[in-house]
């Protein structure tokens, strides 16, 4: 049987616990370390969040522009909020929403992606990960067999390492 580790998890555990903070902190660098300070106190092994461009995500018009927009972090905040992480014992990781999303958390070094179930039929997105040849964890929620399928097929043709 693999463990967490044969898959670039940075543990020895046979669970992997991550806490999900994703926009929750409302675009407020200081509220996200706050729920780092939290997460910290409850043997979580990672904090994930969510990178991208409000323009690239949605389009003005749209109803949610508002609230992504609000709780947009600058790119420059994910190192910040990586260093604190790793300072409390976290990996830290990110689910990336566009190209320069994904760009910006490989110039900081992030060991591990997440890609959102919607973004599952996101075929560049998927090619622009799996050729980083990190870990992906892939949500599945929002898709049907056919596209899980296409997806995994993208993300193993184009991570060597499989």
């Amino acid at each position: 049987m693999k463990k967490l580790k044969d898959f670039g998890f940075n543990t020895d555990n046979k669970t992997y616990v991550i806490a999900e903070i994703g926009i929750n902190h409302g675009g407020d660098i200081n509220l996200a370390k706050q729920m780092i300070d939290s997460v910290s106190r409850t043997g979580a092994d990672a904090v994930k969040f969510q990178t991208y461009l409000t323009e690239k995500r949605v389009s003005k018009d749209s109803p949610i522009f508002d609230i992504l927009k609000k709780c947009e972090l600058p790119f420059e905040a994910f190192k910040e909020l990586q260093s604190y992480s790793k300072k409390l014992n976290l990996d830290f990781f990110s689910t990336p929403f566009d190209s320069e999303s994904v760009e910006y958390l490989e110039s900081i070094n992030i060991d591990l992606y997440k890609i959102a179930s919607f973004d599952i039929v996101n075929k560049v997105l998927l090619r622009k990960v799996a050729s980083l040849e990190k870990p992906v964890i892939m949500s599945t929620g929002m898709s049907n067999l056919q596209e899980i399928n296409s997806a995994y097929k993208i993300l193993k043709d184009y991570n060597k390492h499989r």
